[in-house]
């Protein structure tokens, strides 16, 4: 289920007429006392992003549903993105009252003990990106079907260097029988350029991103489309500190209610 900003609002505001805040403890009491909720999330098109000032995407409207629950409909929030070491040393420490973080992130900046998981709120997933024009064809009747990964054999990839997106690659196009020329780059402008001018026959990376860089095609106005069969999931999870149950049973309700999003 996918509601709008204003509907995931108003269910969390008819799910803390039943679940009652008194219940919970520390982190609620803190965010009353400053009069703001405090969130964070990794960047990520359509879901995290900050245009101006102005936090936008799901991730802001979960926010928005929980600020709005606990402090009324003019509660405030405030969202940040996770980006340097100290970002999440402030995750570390539990600054962050609510966190939309993947899994993966969790277990490389060892914030397990940190954070409790709530609720999935958003469903993303590695993908590979193909021209739409010219799009890999292993034999011509591959052609009247849907493109998959297996019509990438031979050909060259593009993807970014320590992108979790390369052991997918590695293991789940080779556990298939698909041989694939790996192109590795250090600076996204390049290999999407190297993409765009046809150096490479696919780029891959996370479905979001790759949805965002297919509306550039270059000097040559590349139309782009990704491969429906994905290499793997990559969700983020809304968590809370650990060191209160109370506040996390409070926040879970809200976050599922509004069901996870999915990219594309």
């Amino acid at each position: 289920m996918k509601l709008p900003g204003v509907a995931i609002v108003a269910a969390a505001i008819a799910i803390l007429a039943v679940v009652s805040p008194a219940r919970a403890g520390a982190v609620l009491d803190r965010v009353k006392q400053q009069g703001i909720l405090h969130c964070a999330a990794t960047e990520r098109p359509g879901y995290a992003a900050i245009e101006g000032e102005t936090p936008t995407g799901r991730a802001a409207d979960l926010c928005r549903a929980v600020a709005e629950a606990v402090l009324g409909h003019d509660g405030r929030f405030a969202l940040r993105l996770l980006d340097l070491d100290d970002d999440f040393d402030r995750v570390r420490r539990g600054d962050l009252d609510v966190v939309f973080l993947e899994p993966r992130l969790v277990t490389e900046h060892g914030l397990a003990a940190a954070l409790t998981p709530v609720a999935e709120a958003y469903r993303d997933s590695f993908a590979v990106m193909v021209p739409q024009t010219i799009a890999p064809q292993t034999t011509a009747s591959q052609a009247a079907h849907p493109l998959d990964l297996a019509s990438l054999a031979g050909h060259t990839i593009c993807f970014m260097i320590g992108d979790p997106v390369w052991p997918l690659l590695e293991t789940g196009l080779k556990s298939r029988g698909i041989a694939f020329r790996p192109f590795g780059f250090s600076e996204e402008v390049e290999m999407k350029d190297a993409y765009n001018v046809g150096r490479c026959s696919a780029m891959a990376g996370v479905a979001s991103t790759l949805d965002e860089l297919k509306a550039d095609g270059g000097v040559n106005h590349l139309q782009s489309r990704l491969i429906d069969d994905r290499l793997g999931a990559d969700p983020v999870v809304a968590m809370t500190p650990t060191n209160d149950p109370a506040w996390a049973s409070l926040v879970r309700p809200i976050i599922a209610a509004a069901g996870p999003s999915r990219g594309p």
